[in-house]
């Protein structure tokens, strides 16, 4: 199971927390670098420090960055070795959907390179290897995915 960590303590945080209590998917913890937010609490969710998240596991914990302009920090989250973190606007459009989901959302990164040597294969007119089942349900459920949100 994957622990999930939303890092802002401020106005979208707390929304992105209650959406997603909503639909029973529990949080482990906010962070935010903002010294006057650590320690408070929602539900016996604490705010961590910034500092403290090199303690989380940057495999199996999915980060939501709930701030506006939040493109510097995910990649600086990816930069770190998260694989899985995400901007709050993913997580208001899908939502609905994040009970639903069959695969990880981590799947997302790996399929979109599995996508790019596809699209670059069929480019240069080379012959495909067939892929085995697992990688085709993958790719499908990527693209998928990725039409819902209009990417």
């Amino acid at each position: 199971m994957k622990d999930i960590c939303i890092y802002g303590f401020g106005i979208h945080g707390i929304r992105i927390y209650y959406l997603l209590k909503e639909k029973n998917i529990s949080i482990k913890c906010f962070i935010d670098r903002d010294e006057n937010k650590q320690g408070y609490a929602i539900d016996g969710l604490q705010c961590i420090n910034f500092r403290n998240i090199s303690l989380l596991d940057r495999e199996s914990t999915i980060l939501i960055v709930a701030i506006s302009n939040s493109q510097n920090l995910i990649s600086e989250f990816k930069n770190m070795g998260f694989l899985n973190v995400y901007d709050k606007n993913y997580i208001y459009d899908n939502c609905n959907n994040l009970l639903s989901v069959s695969k990880p959302l981590c799947d997302i990164d790996k399929l979109e390179n599995i996508k790019i040597e596809l699209e670059r294969a069929i480019y240069k007119n080379e012959k495909l290897t067939l892929m085995n089942e697992e990688v085709q349900s993958l790719l499908y459920d990527y693209l998928k995915r990725k039409e819902k949100m209009n990417l």
